[in-house]
């Protein structure tokens, strides 16, 4: 059987060795609540460098996902 988790860990590998700007392009396709998951299990340093690269308003639409789903984690 395939994890769930397992899968998504392993595309947080995949973004986390990519260039910024080239996982900026992809996670702007993918649906918001997906590419945030995906951005707050990347390391911070490289989730900044990768939102600064997104278009200004979908780094806000992934920013505000990405803040809602920290409030519910904790």
């Amino acid at each position: 059987n395939i994890d769930p988790n397992e899968n998504v860990a392993r595309l947080v590998n995949v973004y986390d060795q990519m260039k910024p700007d080239h996982a900026a392009l992809v996670l702007a396709n993918l649906p918001p609540d997906f590419a945030a998951d995906i951005l707050i299990r990347i390391q911070p340093e490289h989730s900044a460098k990768i939102i600064a690269a997104v278009e200004p308003h979908h780094a806000a639409v992934l920013t505000s996902y990405m803040g809602s789903r920290q409030v519910r984690t904790q």
